[in-house]
């Protein structure tokens, strides 16, 4: 019997320090992601200039993609990533190559589920330009579906308050909330 109680309380022990290190983790990634657009708009000083008008583009072109998510368009999103590609082609810092990459990925892509999952990279790398550079002439709305990706959640920019979920298009349109409105 004591032998089972001490095999019980180090079990016990061993998950509480498992989950402690599991919850550890997920503070720095959020800790990480808070100080990225900082990040950003220091590189762009640092490494080389993307303009306000590039960065305008980006948007533009995004937000074309983001549409063609919510359609569940494949090649509409192909084409509107293309076009966030040959803006960024030949800069050279790891913000815009984080961009074109993701952008390349959904333009050679020909799942729409396997866009959607680049296009959550797309998403983040963007919002931290629009942020950096303050591309946008109006307001855009950074929305959240905590449905997203089996419950881990994913961010999109979008032009409306309204919401229209890209990850899901008309299976779950209007998932999602607002959590920040950029001016």
């Amino acid at each position: 019997m004591k032998s089972l109680l001490t095999l019980l309380f180090a079990s016990i022990f061993t998950i509480s320090l498992v989950a402690c290190e599991g919850s550890k983790k997920e503070t720095s990634s959020t800790e990480e992601a808070e100080v990225t657009a900082e990040e950003v708009s220091e590189e762009i000083e640092q490494e080389g200039d993307i303009s306000k008008e590039e960065a305008q583009k980006v948007l533009v072109s995004y937000m074309k993609v983001k549409d063609a998510l919510v359609q569940g368009d494949v090649e509409q999103a192909s084409s509107a990533a293309s076009e966030i590609a040959a803006v960024l082609k030949t800069k050279g810092i790891s913000t815009a190559e984080a961009i074109y990459a993701a952008a390349q990925n959904i333009a050679n892509e020909k799942d729409i589920a396997a866009q959607r999952k680049f296009f959550n990279g797309l998403s983040e790398h963007t919002y931290n330009l629009v942020k950096s550079t303050k591309a946008n002439e109006s307001t855009v709305y950074r929305q959240f579906c905590p449905m997203a990706f089996n419950n881990e959640g994913a961010y999109w920019l979008s032009m409306e308050e309204q919401v229209n979920n890209p990850y899901f298009g008309d299976k779950m349109l209007h998932c999602g909330k607002v959590e920040e409105t950029i001016e």
